[in-house]
């Protein structure tokens, strides 16, 4: 079953909350909805320049699996604390061994060649 982008379900969204729609914007395709960088921005992964991240809508990968288009239906942005934010960021960082602080991801028209 495809996602008909033109004629959406009642229930899928569109609009990020807006501390969120800063950096990112949502995509429609027929097989699934994604949140992706900003026109603007420049995600990438620690240590790689070419793949594009992408958050999507069947995250957990666990729900890929069952049949049917895949889209938000709901969206939800917590401000944080510097102190959580900082908690948080050295947690993700243990997923990535390879970014270091500072690195180019998230930030507005970084280019491999600028980043670090």
């Amino acid at each position: 079953m495809l996602l008909d982008c033109e004629h959406p379900p009642q229930s899928l969204v569109k609009m990020l909350p807006e501390a969120v729609a800063k950096v990112a914007s949502v995509e429609c395709n027929p097989s699934v909805q994604t949140i992706v960088a900003r026109d603007g921005w420049s995600w990438c992964y620690p240590g790689s320049f070419f793949d594009r991240p992408i958050i999507p809508a069947y995250a957990p990968m666990d729900s890929r699996q069952t049949g049917g288009p895949r889209y938000f239906t709901e969206f939800k942005a917590t401000e944080l604390s510097a102190a959580d934010a900082s908690k948080r960021q050295e947690l993700f960082a243990g997923f990535a061994p390879m970014a270091e602080a500072g690195s180019c991801c998230a930030r507005p028209n970084a280019r491999p060649s600028t980043c670090s």
